[in-house]
């Protein structure tokens, strides 16, 4: 026993006096090589591209694990390299037969030996499933690399594939959106789009069912005025050329004649339309006024309704007083008492007027007497009659042929003075055309002004006028050209 150790412990030495470690190339045979080639040849004949590289994957694990056993052997490892015995894992040079099953040369080792895993697996060619193995000298490491690109190709396919994804979703909001905004569109069109034969219409633009055509005019200033832009002639008026005047149609806002209407020209009285819409405006009708002597403080030959100091009347008979008679201190007084002083009341009525258009009318007192200063237009007298013929009162007071007033005097007594209008018509001292009724004006005369009318008036189907005659020489003259302007408002029809 202990020679038989001897002869194989010295055998080792004289085996291989002087060998070096093999290196992996060392255990994969010519023959074997060429087998594996003709294997790889043929498979890739017949098998998919796919298929081949996973067949090559697998072949490299198989040949570096069985090449790293028998290299771990040969260095130590529990086979004996050149061993004539049989020892688990031990491993000897030999030959491939075709069919790829090793053929051990070494004695008392069976063919069975190559299952032992070192070269079998490498270059092993399975007949039954048409795939084979080829040997090769890569390490692990290899191995390793190929998994992290397979990883990183499918991290990007993942990627590509959420682009893709997201690049629909996208798609199809727009498509979504697009098909909502071309709904509404419709919708607003009422269902209708632009018929390119049909002219631009504002309305068809912006109206829908939501929106009156109506609604999209803007309200201008003189939407409900009459609109003078000149001379309008009518065949029957007989005012003179040095005179101004003026006949509109309330309900159509039309001008039916015009002369000088922007000619500035004194109103006398005709400026108390101004007062008296102040008192409507601003007074209240059920104050009690205390006549003072500022009051009275007025030139000779004005028209006045015999008031002393002290004397006391409510606003409202200060108004028809104003408007019936046209009493000059009937109006002093309603602008002290309103305007707490002439000069303020004045202002009032210059800011009011301007709040009404009247750009060519100017005042100084709320009378009308003579003032180079005190100017007003036939436009400007349409502008503030039509204003007040807004108030039921107005044209109640203003259609009265005559008004008593009853009040106190300051030393007690009571009065009751008869007070006639100072309109013609009323007092049937003239007489409008057939089928003309008058509603109600104010006249005023001074001698700058000459004698002035402005009236309200009614043709035989209800329909309302208003005309003003300026500047003429006598009351009957001034009837006479009211009348030329009033009998069209029946032919205007």
């Amino acid at each position: 026993m202990n020679e038989s150790t001897n002869r194989k412990r010295s055998a080792r030495p004289e085996a291989r006096p002087s060998a070096k470690a093999p290196s992996l190339s060392d255990y994969v045979s010519d023959d074997w090589k060429a087998a594996s080639d003709l294997a790889e040849t043929e498979y890739r004949k017949t098998a998919s591209g796919r298929q081949a590289r996973q067949a090559r994957q697998r072949q490299r694990n198989a040949s570096v694990n069985g090449a790293s056993q028998a290299y771990s052997s040969v260095n130590g490892g529990t086979g004996a390299y050149g061993s004539g015995n049989s020892a688990s894992g031990a491993y000897d040079t030999g030959t491939l037969d075709i069919s790829g099953a090793y053929v051990s040369e070494a004695p008392g080792i069976s063919n069975n030996t190559s299952d032992s895993g070192a070269l079998k697996g490498a270059g092993a060619r399975d007949t039954g499933s048409g795939r084979n193995t080829r040997a090769s000298g890569r390490t692990g490491a290899s191995s390793g690399s190929g998994n992290k690109k397979r990883k990183k190709s499918a991290s990007a396919k993942r990627r590509t594939r959420r682009k893709i994804k997201t690049t629909l979703i996208l798609l199809l909001i727009l498509v979504v959106c697009g098909a909502a905004g071309f709904g509404a569109l419709y919708y607003l069109r009422g269902g209708n789009f632009i018929d390119l034969n049909k002219p631009y219409a504002m309305s068809e633009e912006f109206a829908s069912n939501l929106t009156k055509k109506e609604e999209l005019r803007s309200q201008t200033f003189a939407s409900d005025l009459c609109v003078v832009t000149g001379d309008v002639p009518l065949e029957t008026a007989s005012l003179g050329n040095d005179q101004c005047g003026l006949l509109v149609d309330m309900d159509k806002k039309k001008v039916i004649y015009s002369q000088g209407a922007f000619n500035k020209i004194y109103p006398a009285s005709i400026t108390k339309i101004m007062t008296g819409l102040l008192v409507l405006k601003y007074g209240d009708l059920s104050e009690t006024v205390t006549i003072t002597a500022e009051d009275l403080d007025l030139e000779e030959q004005a028209q006045v309704c015999g008031f002393t100091v002290g004397s006391e009347l409510t606003m409202e008979q200060l108004l028809y007083c104003l408007l019936v008679y046209s009493g000059n201190d009937a109006a002093a007084a309603i602008a002290s008492t309103i305007g707490g002083n002439e000069a303020d009341f004045v202002s009032m009525m210059n800011s009011y007027a301007k709040q009404l258009g009247c750009t060519g009318t100017h005042f100084t007192n709320p009378h009308g007497l003579q003032d180079p200063d005190h100017y007003t237009t036939a436009y400007d007298i349409y502008l503030m009659l039509n204003e007040a013929y807004k108030y039921p009162i107005f044209t109640e007071i203003t259609q009265l042929p005559s008004y008593t007033v009853t009040y106190k005097r300051g030393d007690g007594t009571e009065m009751a003075t008869f007070l006639e209008a100072t309109d013609h018509y009323l007092t049937g001292d003239a007489t409008p055309p057939k089928d003309v009724k008058v509603l109600g004006g104010k006249t005023g005369t001074t001698t700058e002004a000459g004698n002035c009318l402005a009236v309200v008036s009614q043709n035989a189907y209800g329909h309302p006028y208003i005309s003003v005659v300026l500047g003429a020489s006598t009351k009957d003259v001034l009837y006479q050209e009211m009348n030329s302007l009033l009998q069209a408002v029946n032919e205007t029809t």
